[in-house]
């Protein structure tokens, strides 16, 4: 479903009020201190944030409005971290939901009424997401504390049920906020308080602004001790609640095969395997979370495989419905973007956002872009039509299609990539690199029995543990091309695409690509593939006379893509699939899903691969995903978006269809 925006007025002081409830997003010039009293103090956060023995404390909301909470909370944790620097309590984690996300104009105004925000609130607005349902978590930080926000769009009586958790309990707090019962009745169901119970952890304390009738019994229905304390301002009464007695969990509504089971033990050291994107922006994220991160990589040096490519366009591959596989690669392209913005402030490398033009380069191509744009589904912040004329603007040289521009897209230079990652993961933490080194089974099995946690991130090479875990890969060879830019192409300002892509010079060249060879896996560079690729630009871009000017003795490079049947990644703990064969052969039958046990899986051995060539896309949020499946944390992906991920999904398909498993 599309996500509509918040309708706001403002008053005279700058208050925003929403014009569907006819409710005040917080209390008249006295919003911060209103935060404070009901949500901050009523949660006991400092003091509890000094008694917590975990690296990871969560704070969920139940509408996340103008931010203000969640700003605010975050200011409050960055003091407690510089007031405690050795404390075991070391990042915050916030989960907000908001079903009518204010435009960022609208959010800013709202905003700017507290100057002492000022830092964080263009942090949130230089993230901001377009209007997308699903998770999209963004990161903050302030001075050398690191802050994460999952900011759920959607209903919350829909988000909430099936925001995915495999432990036993996940969040610590709650700021139950949201317009009042009487304004906004249709939030305050029965639901919303059993997802609530669902998700806490053991005296998991609520705190929220109202005293309504309806919100007492609800929580009192799900365990909760409740009591009511004095109101803030002139408001008499509010509610406060603990979790002292967790509630029986339900596995009806999940897929246990599907289950992302957190390691048994509390993890110190990740090793992974692999020298490519996968392996760098995994690096980054696990030092970030107080793991110590060790990398063993096969050659001299980073990104020799599919990693290696001189640039490759960064944007989403969107269809005219929203689908799973769509909706996996929207929101990994708005993740991606903000990490390499990130991590461009802090490392050089090769990245420029500069816009990505999809051309309408056939009839078929044109009908596909055309039902795409009438639908409306996806935000014009996203993705919007644009024409010939406009096209030759935004790429700053000749076109002659019309087509869809990614205003938020741009290239990326994977080995600079991947190196500054690496190098970044050692500023900021404990990280180690391993060159030369060829990791073998035996190793792995042997890391695994010391309770150390393995991530198989080797691309194409991945196969070679099918004695392991029979999987089935699909391996591509692909080449691209070295185009040297002369007087004309170096003013082409945007990526290109359509059968092939082509990028803007950097570093003297232009990417030109790529070819996609199914009956090879070699990494040898071919003149008749070269072939095929000008082939294949010249029959969109023949007749362009910058392009026509661009020297075609070019040279370049060619590597194995690792890809599956479906496309989609594999991501997640490495199945046993010969025990799963025997657990879930009667998946056929259909019975209750409580009847099906959870997944047998080799332990503390993960995979992540099958990245095709989208790798630049989908790696900074498969990694976070990742790392949170092993460490227990919240995930930042709908239910259904991460089954469509798991390795062991082929499997489960053929043993519900009662189809052979081929690898």
């Amino acid at each position: 479903m599309p996500i509509e925006h918040a309708k706001v007025s403002f008053k005279q002081n700058g208050t925003p009020i929403a014009d569907a409830f006819d409710d005040v997003y917080f209390n008249d010039g006295d919003g911060l201190r209103e935060t404070d009293y009901v949500f901050i103090e009523h949660n006991r956060l400092p003091q509890r944030w000094i008694e917590h023995t975990q690296f990871t404390f969560v704070i969920a909301e139940t509408g996340f409005g103008s931010g203000l909470n969640c700003l605010r909370a975050m200011q409050h944790f960055a003091q407690f971290r510089k007031n405690h620097p050795d404390l075991p309590c070391r990042h915050l984690h916030l989960i907000s939901t908001e079903k009518y996300p204010l435009q960022v104009t609208d959010l800013q105004t709202a905003l700017a009424q507290y100057p002492s925000l000022n830092d964080l609130t263009q942090q949130l607005i230089a993230q901001y997401p377009v209007a997308i349902e699903g998770c999209h978590r963004l990161e903050f930080s302030i001075d050398t504390t690191r802050i994460s926000l999952d900011l759920w769009f959607g209903d919350i009586l829909t988000t909430l049920p099936s925001l995915p958790m495999e432990t036993d309990g996940l969040v610590d707090a709650w700021f139950l906020d949201g317009f009042a019962p009487s304004k906004n009745p249709e939030m305050w169901q029965p639901e919303l308080f059993e997802a609530m119970a669902r998700l806490s952890n053991f005296n998991a304390t609520i705190a929220t602004f109202t005293a309504s009738g309806i919100v007492k019994r609800g929580l009192s229905e799900m365990g909760f001790t409740v009591k009511k304390v004095k109101g803030f301002g002139r408001k008499r009464e509010m509610i406060i609640a603990i979790l002292e007695q967790r509630p029986k969990q339900t596995t009806e509504n999940r897929a246990p095969y599907y289950a992302r089971l957190p390691c048994a033990y509390r993890q110190q050291t990740i090793r992974i395997v692999g020298g490519g994107i996968a392996s760098g922006t995994i690096a980054l994220q696990a030092v970030r979370m107080g793991l110590k991160v060790e990398i063993y990589c096969r050659d001299e040096q980073l990104a020799q495989g599919a990693s290696g490519n001189h640039s490759g366009g960064l944007y989403p591959q969107l269809t005219s419905d929203i689908s799973i596989a769509s909706l996996i690669q929207a929101h990994c392209f708005g993740y991606a973007m903000r990490f390499y913005n990130d991590l461009l402030s802090r490392q050089d490398f090769g990245y420029e956002q500069c816009g990505v033009l999809l051309l309408a380069h056939s009839d078929a191509v044109k009908q596909r872009q055309w039902q795409l744009q009438q639908k409306g589904l996806w935000p014009s912040e996203l993705v919007k039509n644009i024409d010939a004329k406009q096209a030759s603007k935004l790429a700053g040289v000749e076109l002659h299609h019309d087509g869809l521009f990614v205003p938020q897209g741009g290239w990326v230079d994977p080995p600079s990539l991947v190196n500054a990652l690496i190098e970044q993961a050692k500023l900021e933490g404990d990280c180690t690199l391993h060159t030369l080194n060829h990791i073998s089974n035996e190793t792995i099995q042997t890391w695994q029995a010391k309770d150390i946690s393995v991530v198989i991130a080797m691309g194409h090479h991945s196969s070679q543990l099918q004695s392991l875990a029979p999987i089935p890969y699909r391996l591509v060879k692909g080449q691209i091309e070295h185009v040297p830019s002369n007087e004309q192409s170096q003013y082409l300002r945007a990526v290109i695409c359509h059968k092939g892509y082509f990028t803007p010079a950097y570093n003297g060249y232009h990417a030109l690509g790529s070819t996609y060879d199914k009956s090879k896996i070699d990494s040898q560079y071919r003149t008749e593939d070269a072939q095929i690729n000008w082939h294949t630009h010249d029959k969109v871009m023949a007749g362009h006379t910058w392009y026509d000017t661009l020297e075609r003795d070019t040279h370049g490079r060619a590597s194995v893509r690792c890809s599956t049947p479906d496309h989609q990644p594999l991501l997640g703990a490495l199945p046993n699939i010969l025990r799963q064969m025997d657990e879930y052969q009667a998946l056929y039958k259909a019975l209750p899903l409580h009847h099906y046990p959870l997944p047998v899986n080799y332990n503390n051995l993960y995979l992540f691969t099958g990245l095709g060539s989208r790798g630049l896309t989908t790696a900074p949020l498969l990694s976070a995903v990742l790392l949170a499946e092993i460490t227990g944390k919240p995930l930042p992906m709908s239910q259904a978006l991460l089954d469509a991920l798991q390795p062991n999904r082929f499997l489960i398909r053929s043993l519900i269809r009662q189809a052979p498993y081929e690898t």
